[in-house]
């Protein structure tokens, strides 16, 4: 009997000790909100910025877009606290070779990619994305836009000259503690195509310039300037190479309770869209002028069980239940069982 007891009270605390864990759970995989469950306390969230798009082709293939970044960070929470993430969308696709892409919206736009003047347009920057996790807040920046292919860099009197546009650079990867964090900023706009210097002539057959990736306020991808053809013009000067647009900044705001397990981490993430190669077959460019789309960013935040609860975490004392008064009555019981098996024995 005593046996059947003393497994009784091993099965109480059991229950006891189970009550209280957490199963690991996603809060919340897409742009939305969600609130953080009871007893949880910290949280994991991963998060990436989108990718810039490629650029226009002209006779040579066009910069490919630069990715976004990827912050990882572990952050202390208290159940009831609002989660909430906007996901920047990437660098859109060119409609026509010689027309700019469209920057990606999010939280902090990408720049978008200017018309290239008879050569290929640059492709837009890709927009940044945030979380927000109770007073804490997280930016993962944007990639910048690829730029088109320019034509001759050189005065066309020789058969060198003939270049490839230059890639989007990928958002930065140093995540920086700052208060700006608290506000998006858009990436800049990609420059136009450089006007030659003969003013005879009526098209400039300059690439455009990719657009820079969103980011936060301080901390914005550049958009690339515009390219100039070497083949044009009765003097013909030098051209220009175009330039893909740069990344946009990453960024961490942690205030009040939601303290940081330790400083976010940031890498490389969504990637950026291809750069397009036009070739006219008949006076037609094929599909492939135009660049492809920078990819979108992502979120996932869910809850880490691994950690204990932080130290300034106030825990409120729970009521008990009536399950919870009977497995205590059963504990209680168990103890009066042991101590008077010990007062018989000692009277035997």
């Amino acid at each position: 009997m005593f046996h059947t007891q003393k497994f009784k009270f091993s099965l109480a605390v059991a229950c006891l000790v189970s009550a209280g864990s957490v199963p690991a759970q996603v809060l919340l995989n897409a742009a939305g909100t969600a609130t953080v469950p009871a007893g949880v306390h910290w949280v994991d969230v991963v998060l990436e910025g989108a990718g810039g798009s490629g650029g226009g082709g002209d006779d040579d293939n066009a910069g490919n877009g630069g990715a976004g970044a990827k912050v990882v960070a572990t952050i202390a929470v208290q159940p009831g606290q609002l989660i909430s993430a906007t996901l920047g969308d990437g660098g859109a696709m060119l409609t026509n070779f010689s027309v700019g892409g469209t920057g990606g919206n999010g939280s902090g736009k990408g720049g978008n990619g200017t018309i290239g003047y008879g050569s290929g347009g640059g492709g837009g920057g890709g927009g940044g994305s945030v979380a927000t996790v109770g007073d804490t807040v997280i930016r993962a920046g944007g990639g910048g836009g690829g730029s088109s292919y320019w034509g001759r860099t050189d005065d066309a009197t020789t058969t060198a000259g003939w270049t490839s546009g230059t890639n989007g650079g990928d958002a930065l990867t140093t995540v920086v503690s700052t208060a700006n964090c608290l506000t998006a900023a858009d990436g800049g706009v990609g420059g136009a195509s450089l006007i030659p210097t003969d003013p005879t002539a009526v098209d400039p057959n300059g690439g455009g310039g990719g657009g820079g990736g969103g980011g936060y306020t301080g901390a914005v991808g550049a958009g690339g300037d515009g390219g100039r053809d070497g083949w044009y013009g009765i003097d013909m000067v030098n051209g220009e190479p175009g330039k893909g647009g740069t990344g946009g900044g990453s960024c961490v705001w942690a205030v009040g309770s939601n303290v940081l397990y330790q400083p976010a981490i940031g890498s490389t993430g969504a990637a950026g869209g291809i750069g397009g190669y036009r070739e006219e077959i008949g006076g037609i460019a094929n599909a492939s002028a135009t660049g492809t789309p920078g990819q979108p960013g992502s979120v996932l935040i869910s809850v880490n069980t691994n950690l204990l609860p932080p130290r300034n975490t106030i825990q409120a004392t729970p009521v008990p239940t009536l399950h919870m008064w009977s497995l205590l009555t059963l504990i209680a019981g168990v103890g009066m069982l042991g101590a008077i098996r010990k007062r018989h024995g000692h009277r035997q």
